[in-house]
Parts: C-alpha cells; sequence; structure tokens
C-alpha cells in the first residue's frame, strides 16, 4: 500500500490482520512495523484472517472463520496512538487453506457477497 503514515511522504507498507489488530510494515529505506488496534472490535473476537488482497490501493482481508471480508481503512490509521479503523463490507466462506488474489487493474466490487469471492472451492 501507498500511503504518507509517518508524515514524511508516500511510501510504501506492507499490512496484514489477525483478531484485532493490524500489523503495518515500512518496505522501504530502515524497515519497521508498527502493530494497530482498531478503535473498535471485529465483529467477530476470534477472526483469523487468511486472504488478504488491495484495490486502487485500498486493503481488504477475508475471515478464514466465515466472519466477514473487512476493509483496513488506512486512511484512518495512526502510528502514534496505534489505532485503525475497518469495516465489515459482507459475507465470507469458511476455509482451512486460501491465498489472496486480485486482478490488478480492476476497482474493487460495488457490494460484496459470497459469489464475489468465491472463484472455487476447496
Amino acid at each position: 500500500v501507498s500511503a504518507d503514515l509517518e508524515g514524511l511522504g508516500v511510501q510504501q507498507y506492507v499490512v496484514s490482520a489477525e483478531n484485532n489488530e493490524v500489523v503495518v510494515s515500512r518496505t522501504v529505506g530502515k524497515p519497521k512495523t508498527w502493530f494497530l488496534y482498531r478503535d473498535a472490535p471485529f465483529q467477530h473476537q476470534a477472526t483469523i484472517f487468511g486472504a488478504g488482497w488491495s484495490y486502487e490501493n485500498r486493503v481488504f482481508f477475508s475471515s478464514n472463520n466465515g466472519n466477514g471480508i473487512y476493509e483496513i481503512e488506512m486512511d484512518t490509521a495512526n502510528l502514534t496512538t496505534k489505532s485503525v479503523g475497518a469495516k465489515l463490507l459482507g459475507p465470507s466462506v469458511k476455509s482451512h487453506g486460501n491465498d489472496g488474489m486480485n486482478c490488478m487493474a480492476a476497482s474493487a466490487p460495488g457490494q460484496w457477497t459470497e459469489a464475489t469471492c468465491v472463484l472455487w472451492g476447496e
């Protein structure tokens, strides 16, 4: 993701998520990692995120437990207060093994449904 999270201009970051924690790591210059917490908990506390992907610099994660698809609201990320927003966008299906995949030139779906995310079964 490209963002100005440190007030030093736009830089590249890798974003991951597990439970109520969002991990942001700087990928250029001297590496650094921040552990951010949601302003409000994810809808389901025990959420393990497997697939993660981005569209147009927006970050999404799908719950392996079938607890939904979330967008991490990177414009709310605050490295000083260690907080970030996330919103539930739609349902996800249970999965025991997956990877993120996206079409690099595509826009994010306007509405998220199980059909939007299921390309093939496990």
